[in-house]
C-alpha cells in the first residue's frame, strides 16, 4: 500500500512536470519560428522595398521586373535538404500597391491587380506604421495561415528615419505560408514528444526503485509493530534514514513503556485480588464482636469498618484507574447525550443530595449535548465530580450543575457551596493520591479527579478550575467536551 501511494505519487508529479514541459516547449516552438519566419520576411520586403524606391519615375512605381521574377521562381526546380527536410519549392509571394491601396502586382494571381486592399499590412504601412498580419486563408484547415509583413516604397530616399508619411507612394507585401515550417515544427514536435516519453519511462523506473527503497523501512517497522503486538520480543529494524532509525528507537521506548504499565496493572490487579478477602474478613468481624463488646469500645470497631471500607475503595479505584491508564482507546464509542448521563448520575445520587438537604439546581441551556464516546467513562466522570460537590457541601447548602457552549466546544459547569480549593492545592488535586480533607474529617482516595482527567483525555475533553463567585464559593469545576 505504502509502495504503490509514493509510486503513484511520483508518477503523478513526473507525469504533470514532464507533460506541462512539453507542452510549453513545443508551444514556444513555435512561437518562436514564427518569430524567426516574420523577421526574414521583414528583410525580404525591405529589400524588395528598396528596390522599387530606387526605380520611382515621376511618382510611378516600377514592377516590370517582378512578374519575371517570380515565373521563373517558381518555374525552375530546385532541391535543399535542411535539417533532414526536403524543400523543391518556395512559396514566398509578394503584392504591390499604390499609396491608395490598389494591388498594381500579384505574384498570386493577376486577377487581384486593380483591386484595393485594405488589411493591416497595408493600412498601417501607409500611415508610416509596422504592417504585418497572419490571416487563416480556409477557415476548415487550423494550418492554412499565411505571415504577411509589409515595407514602404517612397518617392525618394530615405535621409532620415521614420520618413516623412507624405513620401510614401506605396507598399510591398511579403507573405509566407506556416505550412512552409510545420514540417519542421511537427518534426522538432516528435522529437520532444519521443525524448519526454523515454524520460519519463526512465523516471517511472527510478519512481519503482524509489518507492521500494523509501518503503522498506516502513514495512519493517509495521512488521516490528505486528510482532510486538503478538507478544514477540524483537529488537526494531536498522535503516539508513536516520528519522526512521529515530522512530523505531521512538517504537522500543513506547514498547518498554507499555510493557511497565501493563506490569504495573497486572501487578495492582493481583494486589487488589489479594487484599479484598482480608479486608471483608476484617470487616465482618468488626461487625461481629460489635455485639459482644462494652458500649464504650463501639467507637473502635465502627472506625476499623469505615477504614476497611475505604480502603476496598481505594483498591477498587487503583484498578479502575490501572486499568484506563494502560487502555490504548476507548472501547465502545457511540453517540450520548451528556444531559442524559448527568441526569442518570443525579438519579443514582439522590439519596445522598436529600440526606444532607442540599439544593440542586440544574440549568441545561441546550436541550441536546451529543458527544462521540463511552457511556460507562462519562458516567464515572460525572459520579466522581458531583459526588465530591455533595461531600463538601455544607448541610442545606447549594450544589449548580449548568451547561454553556459556543462553536466549537459543550461546556459544563459543577459549583458547590463547600469550603472550595486553598491555593496551595490548586496545582495537585489532579495528582493521584492527593485528597483534601472532607467537612466530615474524612478524606477520600485522591484517584477520582486522575481518573475523571485521565477519562476526558480520551475524548479530547480537559477539565478546569474555574474561581468561585459570591454565592457559589465552593469548588468550580468546568468540563469541555468537543462537539462532534
Amino acid at each position: 500500500m505504502y509502495f504503490l501511494r509514493i509510486f503513484l505519487s511520483i508518477v503523478l508529479t513526473a507525469g504533470l512536470g514532464f507533460g506541462g514541459y512539453a507542452y510549453w516547449l513545443m508551444d514556444e516552438i513555435k512561437r518562436q519560428h514564427a518569430i524567426s519566419t516574420e523577421g526574414a520576411l521583414f528583410d525580404i520586403a525591405n529589400i524588395l522595398s528598396s528596390q522599387l524606391s530606387s526605380k520611382v519615375k515621376n511618382g510611378k512605381i516600377d514592377t516590370s521586373d517582378f512578374d519575371g521574377t517570380f515565373k521563373n521562381l517558381k518555374k525552375f526546380p530546385f532541391e535543399a535538404v535542411i535539417h533532414d527536410f526536403v524543400i523543391k519549392q518556395s512559396n514566398i509571394n509578394v503584392y504591390i500597391t499604390d499609396n491608395k491601396g490598389v494591388v498594381l502586382y500579384d505574384s498570386r494571381s493577376k486577377k487581384n491587380v486593380g483591386n484595393t486592399m485594405d488589411w493591416r499590412d497595408v493600412t498601417l504601412t501607409l500611415d508610416g506604421k509596422y504592417g504585418a498580419r497572419s490571416t487563416q486563408e480556409d477557415i476548415d484547415d487550423e494550418f492554412s495561415h499565411v505571415f504577411y509583413v509589409g515595407s514602404a516604397i517612397y518617392d525618394k530616399d530615405r535621409s532620415s528615419y521614420p520618413s516623412e508619411i507624405n513620401e510614401i507612394i506605396g507598399v510591398v507585401s511579403v507573405s509566407k505560408s506556416t505550412e512552409s515550417f510545420n514540417n519542421f515544427v511537427f518534426g522538432g514536435q516528435n522529437r520532444i514528444i519521443l525524448m519526454v516519453v523515454t524520460i519519463f519511462i526512465a523516471a517511472l523506473v527510478l519512481a519503482m526503485f524509489f518507492s521500494f527503497w523509501l518503503t522498506r523501512p516502513i514495512i519493517g517497522l509495521t512488521n516490528y509493530a505486528e510482532a510486538v503486538a503478538r507478544g514477540e520480543n524483537l529488537k526494531p529494524p536498522r535503516t539508513s534514514f536516520l528519522d526512521f532509525q529515530k522512530l523505531g528507537s521512538a517504537f522500543e521506548r513506547m514498547r518498554i513503556a507499555l510493557e511497565k504499565k501493563e506490569s504495573v496493572k497486572n501487578y495492582v490487579n493481583d494486589v487488589t485480588h489479594a487484599l479484598k478477602s482480608p479486608l471483608t474478613t476484617i470487616k465482618a468481624t468488626a461487625e461481629l464482636l460489635e455485639n459482644v463488646v462494652p458500649q464504650d469500645k463501639m467507637s473502635l470497631f465502627s472506625n476499623i469498618e469505615s477504614e476497611a471500607d475505604r480502603a476496598n475503595k481505594l483498591l477498587n479505584d487503583l484498578l479502575r484507574i490501572a486499568q484506563l491508564e494502560t487502555q490504548v482507546g476507548l472501547n465502545k464509542i457511540e453517540k450520548i447525550s451528556i444531559k442524559e448521563l448527568a441526569d442518570e448520575t443525579l438519579q443514582s445520587l439522590d439519596p445522598l443530595i436529600k440526606k444532607k438537604k442540599i439544593d440542586l439546581i440544574v440549568n441545561w441551556r441546550r436541550s441536546k449535548h451529543i458527544i462521540k464516546g463511552e457511556r460507562f467513562l462519562i458516567l464515572q466522570i460525572f459520579e466522581n465530580l458531583i459526588l465530591n460537590a455533595i461531600e463538601f457541601s455544607p448541610t442545606e447548602g447549594k450544589i449548580v450543575i449548568e451547561s454553556l457552549g459556543d462553536d466549537k466546544s459543550d461546556h459544563i459547569f459543577i459549583r458547590d457551596q463547600g469550603p472550595g480549593i486553598p491555593e496551595y492545592a490548586k496545582d495537585k488535586i489532579f495528582n493521584k493520591f492527593y485528597s483534601l480533607e472532607r467537612p466530615s474529617g474524612t478524606k477520600s482516595t485522591g484517584l477520582g479527579l486522575s481518573f475523571v482527567r485521565e477519562a476526558l483525555s480520551f475524548h479530547n475533553g480537559i477539565i478546569q478550575l474555574e474561581q468561585p463567585s459570591n454565592e457559589m464559593t465552593g469548588a468550580n469545576f468546568k468540563l469541555s467536551f468537543p462537539k462532534s
